[in-house]
């Protein structure tokens, strides 16, 4: 398993309140992973344990920028499916849904837990078992478009393997860590567990629609999944975060769903 070199890290980037006690570490890795560390005092109120014990409190969270739109155009629901095929097995722990036995060797704890969750992202087998199995398990919604898409020939193994080769990389991924241990603690496990994610440069995906799907003066008919009457309409807005104290797109959502704009 390789280890990670650190390319940035930080102590100060995070803006807290006051009363926050915990601490906060971004660090880089030079497979363009970027790790958000956070130590959090209350998790071990007496001190972390020299030698990690079974009862070892950490969270981690992953979150890979990419999605629905970058589902190929004849196997919708392909970016959602392979989130599910991450759990079914990998190169190191190649059962499906493994239960893990932590073991003690020389003193040094060996937390598998923390090792599986890694190999989600570094080597999925995608089993073609699995996804026939899986496949049914996913929303009604996209099991109908995958079991659709097979019905007509396409590989979705083929598929899938290539959207993880496409955008599993390291420079699309943001963790965030958080756990009683110090911040240096927890950056050696990140080094250690996510230095073998593939390299990939830091990008932000744009995703453009080229016309409107809706075209005015026309009528649709949508055939539902479920025998329901619902109509979802969503809107895609630019990014608010800079306007999150003055909340515009709650007003918005009250004024389209409680009146009308005169």
């Amino acid at each position: 398993m390789a280890f990670g070199r650190c390319i940035l890290t930080s102590d100060d980037i995070v803006i807290k309140s006051p009363n926050d006690r915990r601490l906060y570490r971004l660090i880089d890795l030079d497979n363009g992973l970027r790790a958000l560390l956070v130590h959090d005092p209350e998790i071990y109120p007496d001190g972390a344990p020299k030698i990690v014990e079974d009862k070892e409190e950490a969270a981690a969270a992953m979150c890979v920028g990419m999605g629905s739109f970058s589902d190929p155009s004849e196997a919708q629901g392909l970016a959602h499916f392979l989130e599910h095929m991450l759990f079914m097995g990998s190169a190191e722990f190649p059962d499906e849904n493994e239960v893990i036995v932590t073991r003690v060797s020389n003193s040094e704890k060996i937390n598998a837990h923390k090792c599986r969750f890694s190999q989600f992202f570094v080597s999925p087998l995608v089993k073609m078992e699995a996804m026939e199995r899986e496949v049914l398990a996913v929303d009604s919604g996209n099991k109908k478009s995958l079991i659709d898409a097979m019905e007509k020939g396409v590989n979705l193994r083929e598929q899938i393997l290539k959207l993880y080769r496409d955008y599993y990389h390291g420079g699309l991924m943001k963790l965030v860590v958080i756990g009683g241990e110090s911040l240096d603690v927890l950056e050696s496990w990140v080094k250690e567990l996510f230095g073998d994610v593939r390299k990939g440069p830091q990008v932000n995906l744009e995703f453009k629609a080229e016309a409107p799907i809706w075209k005015a003066g026309k009528l649709y008919r949508v055939e539902a999944v479920k025998d329901v009457h619902i109509l979802d309409l969503m809107w895609t807005l630019p990014c608010l975060h800079r306007e999150y104290l003055k909340k515009p797109e709650d007003y918005l959502a009250h004024l389209l769903g409680h009146g009308k704009i005169s």
